[in-house]
């Protein structure tokens, strides 16, 4: 029997399971260890910059995270409703998004002078988790469609 037509509920679990495994340990890493709410931040302007709209719409529960808060996400920079550090985290994680390659050493500082080198190294390592499972699933979601 054909697999059935893909849908965007169907998970990586149902075409992957031996992938869908290491990314969960993958995303229980990562959120055990850095911050929830830069964590949330971060994973929201990595589903923006990719159009993962179901990520977009999906929210990480007890995070801190306002809805306020993520309606102003696009100003970030320039609003009052996030820290220095929660600012940081967001202009990295664009950045990580866009175009890994042109992050710079003074946009990692702020973030490493806040949370120290470990757990700014558990950030990046996230954020590869985060990109890379909405990267598949954007991926798996137009390649099973077709199919």
């Amino acid at each position: 029997m054909a697999a059935p037509p893909f849908t965007p509920l169907r998970s990586i679990a149902e075409v992957a399971p031996g992938a869908h495994d290491a990314i969960e340990r993958m995303h229980v890493a990562a959120w055990d260890a850095v911050p929830a709410n830069l964590l949330e931040l971060a994973r929201l302007r990595i589903a923006a910059a990719l159009g993962a709209h179901d990520e977009l719409a999906a929210r990480t529960p007890d995070t801190g995270v306002t809805e306020e808060q993520i309606a102003a996400l696009d100003h970030a920079h320039s609003s009052a409703l996030f820290t220095p550090l929660e600012r940081a985290v967001i202009a990295y994680a664009d950045q990580y998004a866009v175009s890994v390659s042109t992050i710079t050493d003074e946009m990692v500082a702020p973030i490493t002078a806040e949370l120290g080198s470990a757990t700014t190294y558990e950030l990046a390592n996230a954020l590869y988790a985060l990109d890379a499972t909405m990267r598949l699933r954007l991926a798996l979601a137009r390649t099973l469609e077709r199919a």
